[in-house]
């Protein structure tokens, strides 16, 4: 397998919102000269449909996976990020910059439901999602809905727009059939049929009705947009069958990466077997190793070689991303070194938007930094990877294209020898 060069994820958590005359496709597509110049591989996106809230969303509240910024609902006609001339106009410019397009896409869960709905499998467990009838506004109550007789139990209708304008002529519309709990699996066990973030769907209910309705979304996305491949959120909360079906189905050649928030090795491990490794994973492991590198002043260089995802080849490294540098990050001013061994490693690196575009209010000063890493990675970090040398002070890595990388913790004076191919 061909390893594709450095992904830029082109997004930060939360974006601010824009005036319509700079949106962020019309900002980030400027950015992508840059982008091109400094020799990255891809782009990552944030997700392109209408979200829940509208225009107030980042997109992981799934509404509408036909709606890229083209229909007036959920308060606008724009997402947060833009039209969808504008999001169009952007995968267009980054492919004339000899860019790879990834898309974030969310297909866990849907929020931001039309109407609240009954539902035979929660009334039978004894479920309630909706414990005051009363507080739903008028318009999102069912057809018929008789306040004496019907108990609402879910938000679970979502009717979408159509191109005519009009609530419910859409493509996919879903109700209480397709979401968690269903006669397939009355239950709320985790990690797979659990709303931890919205109404969790059901990929096998009614006789796969969700699972073909993505393979039919994907197949127009794609043609549609023409991006090259998927982020895919919260792929643990998903049985991974549906993601081997679906990984399946995507057009040849596609990237696929997931986002497994994980770093147990035999949960790694089950998840690659039952999805027969067609996608990528982010390696959390790794990570969370050169967070405790920087921040463990007994740390252990070992552990970032034990702790790393193990299958090298499907492994995306990160040192930061729009989720963890919201959460205990690894200090942005202590960057610059774990960026240098993660490009040293086997394995995809990617770079984060703050970490080389920063803010307007705020340039950041790694792009020195990255600038002569990404040069270096793109000149000569290809190849096998051989451990030279690990202990609790140094690791020494080679690859096959002959770079050697040495990286050594703080303290006196060594001196180590390591057998090279030179």
């Amino acid at each position: 397998m061909t390893q594709p060069g450095i992904l830029f994820q082109h997004f930060y958590y939360p974006t601010p919102e824009l005036p319509a005359e700079r949106s962020w496709w019309k900002q980030a597509t400027a950015q992508l000269s840059e982008l091109a110049a400094l020799g990255v591989w891809g782009v990552w996106h944030p997700v392109p449909s209408k979200g829940g809230s509208g225009k107030n969303s980042m997109g992981y509240d799934p509404y509408d996976y036909y709606d890229l910024g083209s229909k007036d609902q959920r308060g606008s006609v724009a997402t947060h990020f833009g039209t969808r001339d504008e999001y169009l106009a952007y995968v267009a410019a980054a492919h004339t910059h000899g860019l790879s397009v990834i898309a974030d896409v969310v297909l866990n869960h849907n929020i931001g439901a039309d109407q609240a709905q009954l539902s035979p499998v929660q009334e039978r467990l004894g479920w309630d999602d909706i414990p005051d009838d009363s507080k739903v506004p008028r318009d999102h109550l069912p057809p018929g809905y008789d306040p004496k007789r019907d108990n609402l139990r879910a938000w679970s209708g979502f009717n979408p727009k159509g191109r005519d304008g009009l609530r419910g002529t859409g493509r996919f519309p879903r109700d209480a059939r397709h979401f968690h709990p269903t006669a397939l699996h009355p239950d709320h066990k985790e990690p797979y049929h659990h709303p931890d973030f919205g109404s969790d769907f059901c990929f096998e209910a009614e006789n796969g009705y969700v699972a073909k309705s993505f393979l039919a979304w994907s197949e127009w996305f794609v043609k549609q947009s023409g991006v090259d491949g998927y982020r895919l959120d919260a792929v643990k909360l998903m049985e991974p069958e549906f993601l081997r079906d679906f990984a399946a189905a995507t057009r040849p050649g596609s990237y696929l990466v997931g986002e497994l928030w994980d770093t147990n090795p035999k949960l790694l491990a089950d998840f690659q077997s039952r999805t027969e490794r067609r996608m990528k994973l982010f390696d959390f492991g790794l990570y969370y190793a050169l967070r405790d590198m920087m921040t463990n002043p007994n740390f252990d260089m070992r552990e970032l070689l034990t702790r790393r995802f193990a299958d090298r080849e499907r492994a995306v490294m990160f040192v930061s991303n729009h989720d963890v540098d919201r959460d205990s990050p690894i200090p942005r001013d202590k960057r610059g070194l774990p960026y240098a061994v993660m490009m040293a490693m086997a394995g995809q690196p990617s770079i984060f938007h703050l970490d080389y575009l920063g803010l307007d209010t705020r340039p950041y000063s790694l792009q020195h930094t990255l600038r002569n890493l990404t040069s270096l990675y793109n000149a000569l970090c290809w190849g096998k990877e051989s451990v030279l040398l690990a202990t609790k002070d140094v690791l020494a890595l080679e690859r096959e294209s002959g770079l050697i990388a040495v990286f050594v913790r703080p303290g006196g004076p060594r001196e180590f020898v390591v057998p090279t191919r030179w």
